[in-house]
């Protein structure tokens, strides 16, 4: 294993050293590579005195790791530790932790310990627990947090973290002065499902497969059925007495009259749950309501006393785990741990190793006493961790299993989980359950997928196609719409600049009947596939289409190539080349509906190959009106009052529907011809005048296309059969607008 090695040093009163391997990489193919990180800061702020807001001081970090352990030194100076509560918590990112809890308060002493200085390193293994350390002037060394810091695994380390100190009572003052956060943080991974749920139709007798994606947004890979390498989580059940119940709600005290709430002695309020002296023996429970855990700690706070608890032949607190068997697991005794006088002393048991698979626990603290009892009290009782997911209690349903093998997904990528729904034992109807996926996200170690399975004969029967149609709404947008059928469940739009190159764009549920699209630009087709209620049949409609020709302004007439005889503008006018490339059922079925739906628009020409002329339309003649052929190349002669633009809508013809028979000669002739929506490939005059040629020699003699801004013809003349370039201004084409090409030779295109 290679290794790189950084060493940050922290100060600390009373010469005491914090050092922390910073970084550890591992070769490639071990595990995860984790570091070290270490920072220390000496903000030297006073606490307040008696002030619940206390000395906040900040560390952030940026890095996108994952915390796995954490260590904290403090060094406090000038004041009364018996006063102080002393917490570290990661900002909107679950529960603090209770680094120190008014040291050495107790029923008899209310001041607590008297030390005037704190120098101690908190870290869960620590010998000695910050509850018991008390020393005349400095209490130093290594000292056991009142809560676990292993509650912090599993969370972000990017972000800030607060270190508070608080003076919990009045007439001292102190300072704040430097404080070293060392957490050990690796990469992880962060899953994400898709679909979130999972609505599945299968016929009678019948199995159908479905996959999920399994997205990783995290640093690290991640693996399915691999616990994570630490995960935290947060307060699931808080427990401080302080309500008129005891019981409290969820909870069930054994005998019902065994336990009392007591005033005035809590730990962290005034209330707290008490077992009050007695003169014989005692065996009473206080169970917590079920908790359905993934991961968990629990601390507690008890006040007992050893020496008088040691005047009887039994006096044990308890503390079990009690699952749904009915077997309870002993976690600890809290008596084992309490001082010789009565005194408040944390306690901390993690509950992840005893947990089952499936089903929910509950907590049991038990006293027990004999031939008398001594006074105990309780408080604070605190689960943290992990919940099971809902559904996670139980397997999933015999129609519903997983289908391993599941790839691993690598950060910033994907895998993907296929199931097996079994319809065949079910008779018609809806069912539901639950499938967990496990992996190593330490923040859902259980991902739940609900799935829902139909079992219907509609999921055998192919969906009637839609009708998709096109309009232009409202700001210059398309309106798609279409009429919902019997037999659809669910809709998917798919939309491109050029039609058979479309990608899914939307996807909607049944009953929806439109679709807006605010910007499709100056080109965009769509096409709608419907599903039947399994998804497992789709079934498309048409193409439908949106084309937009520019009629701006222009000024001057210049060109390559003189004009052919009627394309000269009077002043005032100006022509531009549209195209019917677009079936508009009707709308646009002669010239005059082409000027009728082009405000300012005067006069329609179309160019006729046999006569090698315009043939034109003015309303002034109406016998001059003519019918209108799809893919027709036109021109139109606006005036001053049309607008920048034409949008044309409709549907997308087949491939081969629009063609053009055009004869050839010597001198070349002329046709005027429109790029057929399908030629999406032919994107420049090499490849039209490669598109447009006979078997064995190239038909185009020359290549016009209309430039409006100029009102005049720019050309192109194609290089010899196997050479390149070519003579005149190169452009580039596109589908449904018109060209102008010179043929030596009868050629049928496309």
């Amino acid at each position: 294993m290679a290794r790189q090695w950084r060493v940050a040093i922290c100060p600390l009163a009373a010469g005491l050293l914090l050092v922390g391997l910073v970084s550890i990489l591992a070769a490639p193919g071990t595990a995860a590579e984790t570091e070290v990180v270490v920072v220390c800061r000496e903000p030297g702020l006073p606490i307040p005195d008696a002030d619940d807001s206390g000395a906040v001081d900040t560390i952030t970090f940026g890095d996108d790791l994952t915390v796995v352990s954490a260590t904290v030194a403090v060094t406090l100076t000038n004041v009364w530790l018996g006063d102080l509560v002393v917490t570290l918590e990661k900002a909107g990112d679950g529960p603090a932790v209770t680094l120190l809890d008014r040291l050495g308060v107790w029923e008899g002493n209310t001041d607590g310990c008297g030390a005037e200085e704190l120098a101690a390193l908190f870290a869960d293994g620590a010998p000695e627990a910050a509850t018991e350390s008390c020393e005349p002037v400095r209490v130093s060394g290594e000292l056991r947090p009142a809560t676990p810091l292993a509650l912090l695994a599993g969370r972000r380390l990017a972000g800030s973290w607060q270190l508070k100190v608080v003076d919990r009572a009045a007439g001292w003052t102190g300072r704040l002065e430097r404080w070293c956060l060392r957490v050990e943080a690796a990469p992880a991974p962060q899953l994400v499902v898709t679909p979130a749920a999972l609505d599945a139709w299968v016929a009678p007798g019948m199995t159908r497969t479905v996959t999920v994606t399994l997205a990783n947004q995290g640093a690290a890979e991640w693996r399915w059925g691999e616990a994570p390498a630490a995960a935290g989580g947060e307060l699931l059940l808080v427990e401080d007495f302080e309500d008129d119940h005891l019981p409290p709600p969820g909870w069930e005290a054994v005998p019902a009259t065994g336990w009392q709430r007591v005033s005035g002695m809590g730990h962290n309020g005034t209330q707290a749950a008490l077992v009050p002296w007695a003169d014989g023996a005692q065996d009473v429970r206080l169970n917590s309501p079920p908790l359905s855990l993934q991961r968990g700690w629990l601390t507690m706070w008890t006040w007992g006393s050893a020496s008088i608890c040691g005047d009887t032949e039994r006096c044990d607190l308890e503390v079990y785990l009690l699952g749904e068997d009915g077997d309870p697991l002993l976690l600890g005794r809290a008596d084992d741990e309490w001082p010789a006088d009565h005194s408040w002393t944390a306690h901390a048991w993690e509950l992840t190793p005893h947990l089952p698979e499936e089903g929910s626990v509950r907590i049991v603290i038990r006293y027990v006493a004999e031939p008398q009892s001594a006074p105990v009290l309780i408080d604070d009782v605190h689960v943290s961790g992990l919940a099971r997911p809902a559904g996670c209690n139980e397997p999933p349903a015999s129609w519903l299993a997983a289908m391993p093998p599941v790839a691993p997904a690598p950060p910033g990528g994907q895998s993907a989980l296929t199931m097996l729904l079994d319809a065949r034992a079910l008779p018609p109807a809806s069912y539901s359950s639950t499938l967990c996926l496990p992996g190593n996200d330490p923040r859902a170690p259980l991902w739940p997928l609900p799935v829902t399975l139909n079992v219907d004969g509609c999921a055998a029967i192919p969906p009637p196609a839609p009708d998709l149609t096109i309009e232009e709404g409202p700001g210059g947008s398309a309106l798609l719409s279409w009429t919902p059928k019997a037999g659809q469940a669910a809709y998917r739009l798919y939309r491109g600049s050029r039609p058979y190159e479309e990608t899914l764009w939307r996807e909607l549920s049944a009953g929806a009947r439109t679709a807006v699209d605010a910007a499709p630009g100056s080109a965009a087709f769509y096409r709608l596939e419907a599903a039947n209620c399994s998804g497992a049949y789709w079934a498309g409609s048409g193409r439908v289409g949106w084309l937009v020709y520019s009629l701006e302004q222009v000024t001057g007439q210049s060109g390559s190539v003189a004009p052919p005889a009627g394309l000269q503008a009077p002043a005032g006018t100006r022509w531009h080349a549209v195209t019917v490339a677009l079936d508009t059922g009707g709308r646009l079925a002669r010239a005059s509906d082409l000027l009728a739906a082009i405000p300012g628009s005067r006069r329609v020409m179309r160019w006729s190959a046999p006569d090698q002329k315009f043939a034109v339309y003015a309303p002034a003649d109406p016998a001059t009106d003519f019918a209108l052929q799809l893919g027709d190349p036109l021109f139109v002669l606006l005036d001053e009052q049309a607008g920048p633009t034409f949008t044309l809508v409709g549907d997308v013809p087949e491939p081969g529907q629009v063609g053009f028979e055009v004869v050839g000669g010597a001198p070349c002739r002329w046709h005027h011809i429109s790029l057929p929506l399908e030629q999406g490939a032919v994107r420049d005059t090499q490849a039209l005048a490669e598109a447009i040629r006979g078997p064995d020699e190239r038909a185009v003699e020359q290549l016009l296309q209309w430039d409006a801004a100029i009102q005049n013809f720019v050309y192109w003349v194609p290089a010899p059969l196997g050479g390149d370039g070519g003579l005149g201004t190169s452009f580039a084409t596109s589908i449904g607008h018109d060209y102008f090409v010179c043929l030596n030779r009868e050629v049928t295109w496309p």
